[in-house]
């Protein structure tokens, strides 16, 4: 059983390599190696349910693409200093959201105060992860208007590590 299980974790089958582990049973000589790849197996889980977003070591910048409510995609630059999500104006315009009667808020950005319009996408897709009716702001990055922010309205849904030396920023669902 144990050469069936590791051969299921790695076809990168966690699931079936759990149900494997479970169905036998174990002399003491062997409790420590199943042990160990219980343990695999709980990591190989928790890494199916992550978000991994590589990026450059040591840039300090992080980019990544995200579906809008099904539709379309939009690249973001990952910003932990922005409360809010992003979007630029014609992201917003192709989404056929508009500006008709929707909040206005003084936003402070690196460039100084600017007014931007809060609306709602009904979801954010990264990787296979959804986040349903996600508030954001319709402004455009001066000298990047094509780009949005992914904030922490979105980020606060995960536990995110980050290791700069191998360029990966992971997110975990809560």
């Amino acid at each position: 059983y144990l050469y069936r299980v590791e051969a299921a974790l790695m076809a990168g089958d966690s699931a079936l390599a759990r149900d494997l582990l479970s169905a036998g049973r174990y002399p003491e000589s062997l409790q420590d190696r199943a042990a160990a790849l219980a343990a695999r197996i709980d990591e190989a889980a928790d890494l199916a349910e992550s978000i991994l977003i590589p990026f450059t070591p040591g840039s300090g910048v992080i980019y990544t693409e995200a579906r809008l409510n099904g539709l379309l995609s939009q690249q973001f630059v990952v910003d932990t200093g922005a409360s809010l999500t992003t979007i630029p104006t014609a992201t917003a315009e192709r989404l056929g959201l508009s500006s008709g009667s929707a909040r206005r808020r003084r936003v402070t950005t690196a460039g100084g105060e600017v007014i931007a319009w809060e609306t709602r996408l009904e979801s954010i897709v990264i990787a296979d992860t959804v986040i349903p009716d996600l508030t954001v702001l319709v402004l455009d990055i001066p000298d990047n208007p094509d780009l949005g922010l992914l904030g922490m309205n979105f980020i606060r849904n995960f536990e995110a590590d980050l290791d700069n030396q191998k360029g990966e920023l992971v997110l975990r669902p809560r």
